[in-house]
C-alpha cells in the first residue's frame, strides 16, 4: 500500500511538471518576393561596387572605402562628411585584416538589402575555413537608377529586419 501511495505521488509530480514545460514553436522564416525586378546591370553594378570595396577593405585601404560609403535618408544619398569617414576608418582600423571577400548577397528592394563580406581578423587559416573570420555588411542602394553602398545598420532608412 505504501509503496502504491509513492508511486502515484511520483507519478503525479512528473505528470504535474511535464504538463507545466512550455514547447518552444518553431517559427518557420518567412520568404517574400523581393520588392523590385532587378537587371543583369543591376546585379553587376552591385557586384562592381561590392568587389570594389572588398578589395579595398582586404588592402587596408580604409579611406578609399570610406570614400565609397555613403548615408541614405530622406531618400536622397549622402556621401559621409569628414568627420564620418574618419569615425570609420578609426573604427576598422582597431583590427587586424588579412584579407576580404564577397560572401553573400540577399537583394530584397532598392534600399533593403545584404551583401556580406567575409573578413579574415588573424594570419592563421583562409577566408574558406571560417576560422578567425567575421562579416561586415553592406546594404546598396538605387537612387535614380544608380547604386551606393551604405553600411546595413538598424537605422538606416528604408532597412528592415536588419540582421537578418
Amino acid at each position: 500500500m505504501k509503496l502504491r501511495n509513492i508511486l502515484f505521488v511520483t507519478l503525479a509530480v512528473t505528470l504535474t511538471f511535464s504538463a507545466c514545460k512550455s514547447k518552444k514553436e518553431e517559427k518557420l522564416p518567412i520568404l517574400r518576393p523581393a520588392s523590385m525586378v532587378y537587371t543583369a546591370q543591376d546585379s553587376a553594378d552591385i557586384w562592381k561596387l561590392c568587389e570594389q570595396f572588398a578589395q579595398f577593405f582586404g588592402q587596408n585601404d580604409f579611406e578609399s572605402c570610406a570614400l565609397m560609403l555613403n548615408k541614405f535618408e530622406n531618400d536622397s544619398i549622402h556621401p559621409y562628411t569628414d568627420q564620418q569617414r574618419k569615425e570609420y576608418i578609426k573604427a576598422v582600423q582597431i583590427f587586424s585584416n588579412y584579407g576580404c571577400r564577397v560572401d553573400a548577397f540577399t537583394l530584397r528592394s532598392d534600399r533593403n538589402n545584404s551583401v556580406s563580406l567575409k573578413v579574415k581578423l588573424f594570419p592563421v587559416g583562409t577566408l574558406d575555413d571560417d576560422q578567425g573570420i567575421t562579416h561586415l555588411v553592406l546594404n546598396p542602394v538605387k537612387v535614380e537608377d544608380t547604386w551606393y553602398l551604405t553600411l546595413r545598420d538598424q537605422n538606416a532608412d528604408g532597412v528592415e529586419e536588419p540582421y537578418k
